[in-house]
């Protein structure tokens, strides 16, 4: 094989995917995000569907949503944080929302970092700040994985 066959069969190689089960993906991160929670006084509850599987890149989709935990713990203080998901076909809707603002530099130019590595793996995320001071992260993205 040639250096151009070579180059050309890497980058046709597709992205290795594995079935995940969020909820658990989410409970293990949540365990490892407790001690920075306890400080700060917020408390992550975990609300995926226990059925809800995707198939992608386990380990970008966990730095993905280890960054966005991280993001909304360390910039809240004596506060709930929901974590949603839901399915749209085969789109995955996932979502952390939090009883305060979550803006500043430093929270934008990290989830700029965010955003970058979702889209290496076709996702998106998406902030929305309502009139009653939440915030809700919205991470989104294609599954691969068939749903029932």
């Amino acid at each position: 094989m040639n250096v151009m066959e070579t180059m050309y069969a890497q980058k046709s190689r597709p992205i290795t995917q594995s079935h995940i089960a969020l909820s658990l993906m989410i409970n293990q991160l949540s365990v490892s995000t407790l001690p920075s929670a306890i400080r700060r006084s917020n408390v992550v509850m975990n609300e995926v569907p226990t059925e809800l599987y995707i198939s992608t890149d386990r380990q970008k989709l966990a730095t993905i949503l280890a960054g966005l935990l991280h993001m909304v713990i360390s910039h809240s203080n004596n506060n709930c944080i929901h974590i949603t998901a839901s399915t749209r076909g085969r789109l995955l809707l996932l979502s952390l929302k939090g009883a305060s603002h979550l803006g500043g530099h430093v929270f934008y130019h990290k989830l700029g970092e965010l955003r970058k590595l979702s889209k290496a793996i076709g996702g998106n995320v998406s902030v929305m700040d309502d009139v009653n001071n939440e915030t809700t992260i919205s991470f989104s993205l294609m599954n691969q994985y068939k749903v029932a």
